[in-house]
């Protein structure tokens, strides 16, 4: 793989990210996501970046990274966990703080 080939793959797996794993299935949307400064050179030299990219099963119009979307998949789970957990500690401090409130005005 050239430097610019290895270019164009790092700009699209950055794209892929965006889009959960994603990019269009079509070579000059690809070209343009990869920053390649020819269509024409990406088109003929895109095979080996191709073969990071499968068929989407569900979307002809589709291609996926699969590792690349696995590792979104989970980094996905775990930003949720973290937001359900935090919502939870705020709410447990929020009924904390509202029970010391009670407690404090019925002592006075």
């Amino acid at each position: 793989m050239t430097d610019y080939q290895r270019g164009w793959l790092i700009m699209l797996q950055a794209a892929a990210w965006l889009n959960k794993g994603f990019l269009p299935n079509n070579p000059s949307e690809l070209a343009t996501l990869a920053g390649a400064k020819s269509r024409k050179k990406f088109r003929d030299e895109m095979a080996k970046v191709r073969t990071f990219f499968d068929a989407c099963e569900n979307d002809a119009a589709l291609i996926v990274e699969p590792e690349l979307r696995v590792h979104w998949e989970e980094v996905t789970v775990k930003v949720s966990q973290n937001s359900d957990a935090g919502k939870r500690s705020a709410e447990m401090k929020a009924a904390q703080a509202q029970s010391d409130a009670s407690s404090d005005g019925a002592k006075r």
